[in-house]
């Protein structure tokens, strides 16, 4: 288990590093178990965490997966972004098995209904077998006794046994000749057996390796890794704080229904706007701190965020708390080249949102829009990034949408988003029309009755209306 505690100034990436992280590792920045304190503010909802404990409502027994309510904390909710990715990884080799598994049930159930049948026939044989030796015997008497007497009815009931014999004789070679045949169909079953049960094997080792025969339940496989963000710790109850002491100690803790859950691959990343009141003022009023007073550089002001952080934080919470993290990182407020990074970055984000919407649109923002922009959010530095996302939303995303949506742009337009006295400047370059290809007849149509393969440029005479 890993375990990160992020503070410093609002709107700095704190959580945004988590969802980075789970995009990093699972391709989604949504791929991670959320935590939001706000909502644990009482004993009661921590308990949804763990679960109700029994005899309370909402108890979820394990037995029953359809009654109760599950907690927060199971391995599946932790494991299960990684595993699904693995799955779509994967989905050849388990389709392939899949396919395996169809084939070997299909010819199990065809030699349960061979072995059926073959039981069949052998008591049908049998009781057969017994009528034909019967049979003979009748056909022996009557042919000693039809030697010395011409009786008619006894030389029809010789005839007639004659018959019957026959008929036996024939029926028993056609069971002996069915039976031969399921004999032959199951050789070629347990074949067919042998040679999907080598093919299945062969993919065993990839198969349990990578974690795929795992059912959700019971501990994780080893190569599965999860990611939890516990945001803004300091405003969830102390009873919260008390789960997290034994999670980041032991890498494990277990459900109020007796379920164990497993977090020993688990990264842990816990934020905290601890003193964020005091650094709003420092931003506001860089000369506030433990400095002499004064304009101070973007580096003083970040160590004196840093030392007020780890101060307040440790009289927050308790030693035995912060001593179970790995690491405690103070983010730094953000300058104007990170500023005009995530500028650029929230475009790139707009340009791809056209992409996956299939819109063949270019969106070119002029450096005056960014500059103007980044400047007015600098103003509100307690803010951090968030008020640079929201005026890029508001000034540039939003007034697109709406062009869009009255048809005002087009597929293969080029967006030119400019700045006119202080106001954002929509303007559009057109896609040039694409050139008529005219058929060879359709030219002498509409022509002089010139032949277009006769065409040159001595022809064309730049002066002529």
């Amino acid at each position: 288990i890993k375990s990160l505690f992020c503070l410093g100034p609002s709107g700095t990436g704190k959580t945004l590093t988590a969802e980075v992280l789970a995009e990093f590792l699972f391709g989604s920045s949504k791929a991670l178990l959320p935590v939001e304190c706000e909502n644990m503010r009482q004993e009661h909802q921590v308990a949804t965490l763990l679960g109700a404990p029994p005899g309370y409502i909402g108890f979820q027994d394990p037995k029953d997966e359809t009654g109760g309510d599950h907690p927060l904390f199971t391995n599946w909710n932790i494991y299960k972004y990684h595993f699904e990715m693995l799955q779509d990884k994967y989905s050849d080799l388990l389709g392939e098995r899949a396919e395996v598994d169809t084939e070997l049930k299909k010819l199990d159930d065809r030699q349960k209904k061979l072995f059926e049948r073959h039981r069949e026939l052998q008591k049908t044989t049998n009781d057969l077998a017994e009528k034909i030796s019967e049979l003979d015997k009748e056909v022996e008497v009557l042919m000693e006794m039809t030697a010395y007497t011409a009786d008619q009815t006894m030389i029809s009931n010789l005839r007639q046994k004659y018959l019957d014999q026959k008929k036996a004789n024939r029926a028993m070679e056609l069971y002996t000749a069915e039976g031969k045949g399921i004999f032959k169909e199951l050789i070629e079953i347990r074949q067919k057996h042998k040679e999907l049960t080598s093919k299945l094997a062969k993919t065993d080792q990839e198969y349990h390796e990578n974690g795929l025969d795992w059912d959700g339940t019971g501990d994780p496989p080893p190569n599965l890794i999860g990611v939890v963000l516990i945001d803004e710790v300091e405003k969830a109850h102390v009873a919260l704080h008390n789960v997290l002491l034994e999670i980041l100690d032991k890498g494990r803790t277990r459900a109020s229904n007796g379920s164990e859950v497993n977090f020993e691959n688990c990264i842990f990343i816990v934020t905290g706007n601890v003193a964020s009141g005091e650094i709003a003022d420092m931003l506001n009023n860089p000369g506030m701190g433990f400095r002499l007073p004064g304009k101070k550089s973007k580096e003083e002001l970040g160590d004196d965020i840093y030392e007020l952080a780890l101060e307040k934080v440790k009289e927050e919470f308790s030693p035995p708390f912060l001593g179970r993290f790995d690491s405690i990182e103070v983010f730094r407020p953000l300058n104007i080249a990170d500023m005009e990074q995530i500028f650029d970055f929230q475009v790139q984000l707009l340009r791809e949102d056209l992409d996956e919407r299939e819109f063949d649109i270019k969106v070119e923002v002029a450096s005056e829009v960014r500059n103007y922009l980044v400047e007015r959010s600098m103003k509100h530095m307690e803010w951090g990034a968030r008020l640079l996302r929201q005026r890029v939303r508001k000034y540039i995303r939003l007034k697109m949408v709406r062009l869009l949506s009255t048809q005002q742009l087009d597929s293969g337009d080029t967006l030119v988003v400019g700045l006119e006295n202080e106001k954002m400047v929509f303007s559009k370059e057109e896609k040039p029309p694409e050139p008529e290809i005219v058929s060879e007849e359709k030219e002498k149509e509409n022509g002089n009755g010139k032949d277009v393969s006769s065409w040159n440029s001595s022809d064309y005479d730049p002066t002529a209306d």
